[in-house]
């Protein structure tokens, strides 16, 4: 299996970058790479207290908890742990997915979402059969076109997430470069589909489409499936209706950042080091497909694409402030350069970190005033907000630490 890894290591960044010329460098009103890697860590110390008794293991045991934790773990450094909790606390779901989970969305529509996630920490953590596991899994989830099929492998729906899930899986997680540019292709095709058809400053995306037809799919009813009839996972709106009604800006911010990795991987310009596209010595070109040289018009062709959504982000009323999956937003700003957003969105990750280093759970002021359930999963009425804490917090410790790799290696080059 070819793997690529990052080049940079955040164990040495966190021991070497309060005194370095990429803090002093950094904008003032962004937050340092030191000051995202100290919150990243101050949140992996929330992950490993609440995976110990006696607030762990939960009365129902999910995917949602776990899925993400070894990822956190090999983020920063610590490969050991990323393994013994892999082994101990993910591989036992990795058969099932999320068909079990509580979470709907990981139960309907996105069931391989688990997958793509373990199969990149089991790539990292030397997992390799774990990670062929999951490939082989995921693999019924892409479309002959290169879309990603959403709520089973035998549906007819496709949408933006599930393809950019296919392309980080062949690209980040395996190396294969044909099969990701594949992919990518499919991503670019309904990006320009929403460009001609609602016009480059729309404030609406579709998400979901048809994969015989290519049009665009409304909320309909689905037998024993309630997301099929929420309006959120068929499309974004870049002004939120009302103050009750979230977006998920994490649906065009991953399709961004896949399509920028690619276009990375694809120019004849070496890509960045801290990239986790970038080649390792494993990762023979005739191996994954690629060639042995980039090419300009490739990397325009998903670049541009990248810069579409990125400024429809841009523009979003809720982008740089809608918790759910805002690391992600913060990483697709990064990397195509949107210093203004990417500012935005995490200075208002690092203000809505709590006191004990999660995201997403109880505020810093409820802590303070007393008694909380945080922590109890034991709580029936506590364990989806348990879930979505772990399962975010581990989520951001992931996209901080690259996007502090990624800015010291942007400022030292």
């Amino acid at each position: 299996i070819a793997i690529v890894t990052p080049s940079v290591s955040h164990r040495d960044l966190a021991v070497t970058m309060a005194s370095s010329d990429a803090d002093r460098a950094a904008a003032p009103s962004s937050p340092s790479p030191s000051q995202l890697l100290a919150s990243a860590d101050k949140a992996l110390a929330f992950l490993r207290s609440a995976t110990q008794p006696p607030v762990w293991p939960p009365a129902k045991s999910d995917i949602a908890y776990v899925f993400k934790l070894p990822a956190a773990y090999e983020s920063m450094g610590c490969v050991e742990e990323g393994r013994a909790v892999f082994a101990e606390l993910l591989r036992p779901h990795l058969p099932d997915g999320g068909v079990h989970s509580d979470n709907p969305a990981y139960r309907f529509a996105y069931p391989h979402y688990p997958w793509m996630w373990a199969s990149y920490a089991a790539a990292k953590l030397g997992l390799t059969e774990d990670a062929a596991l999951c490939d082989r899994l995921l693999s019924p989830w892409q479309a002959g076109d290169g879309s990603g099929l959403v709520r089973n492998p035998n549906g007819v729906e496709c949408d933006l997430f599930s393809t950019a899930l296919q392309v980080w899986n062949h690209l980040v997680n395996f190396g294969r470069v044909l099969d990701a540019r594949r992919a990518g292709t499919a991503l670019v095709r309904a990006v320009n589909r929403w460009s001609n058809e609602y016009g480059e400053n729309a404030n609406v995306l579709p998400l979901r489409w048809d994969a015989a037809s290519l049009q665009w799919l409304e909320p309909h009813h689905c037998e024993a499936d309630p997301t099929c009839a929420s309006s959120l996972f068929y499309s974004v709106s870049a002004t939120q209706r009302n103050d009750k009604e979230s977006q998920l800006y994490f649906m065009v911010a991953f399709p961004a950042i896949t399509l920028e990795l690619l276009a990375a991987a694809s120019s004849p310009v070496k890509p960045d080091a801290s990239l986790p596209t970038s080649p390792s010595p494993s990762s023979a070109n005739a191996e994954s497909g690629s060639p042995s040289s980039g090419d300009e018009s490739l990397h325009d062709y998903f670049h541009q694409a990248a810069c579409r959504l990125v400024q429809f982000l841009s523009r979003a009323a809720g982008a740089a402030s809608e918790p759910t999956g805002i690391g992600k937003v913060a990483y697709a700003a990064v990397l195509v350069g949107d210093d203004e957003l990417a500012s935005r969105v995490l200075n208002n990750i690092l203000a809505s970190q709590n006191c004990d280093g999660s995201f997403f759970g109880p505020t810093t002021e409820e802590l303070a005033s007393g008694p909380t359930p945080r922590g109890d999963v034991e709580l029936e009425d506590r364990r989806m907000e348990a879930m979505r804490e772990m399962d975010q917090t581990a989520e951001m410790v992931v996209w901080l630490s690259l996007i502090a790799a990624h800015r010291t290696a942007s400022q030292r080059s």
